[in-house]
């Protein structure tokens, strides 16, 4: 999971590296792991978070970069139903 939540990995890097990892017939999987990578991240380790501390812990981590930033912003504007 580490691979796909790299911000310092370019597009093309993590491409290469899910290439390696899952192989050439999961192409279009990998299109979308790379085009959705923050999101599948983000989501994936919210969703494992087992308590409210915990969720805000990732909440905190998330505010450090710029895509976790603009994903809490659009998670807050969805909780509110826009």
């Amino acid at each position: 999971m580490n691979l796909i939540g790299n911000e310092g990995l370019s597009l093309r890097e993590c491409e290469k590296k899910l290439l390696k990892t899952l192989g050439p017939k999961r192409i279009q999987l990998i299109k979308v792991l790379v085009k959705n990578r923050y999101t599948v991240f983000y989501g994936s380790i919210l969703k494992q978070a087992q308590t409210p501390e915990e969720e805000h812990q990732i909440e905190e981590q998330m505010g450090k970069s710029a895509m976790g930033r603009q994903l809490l912003m659009q998670r807050k504007l969805e909780a509110v139903g826009l």
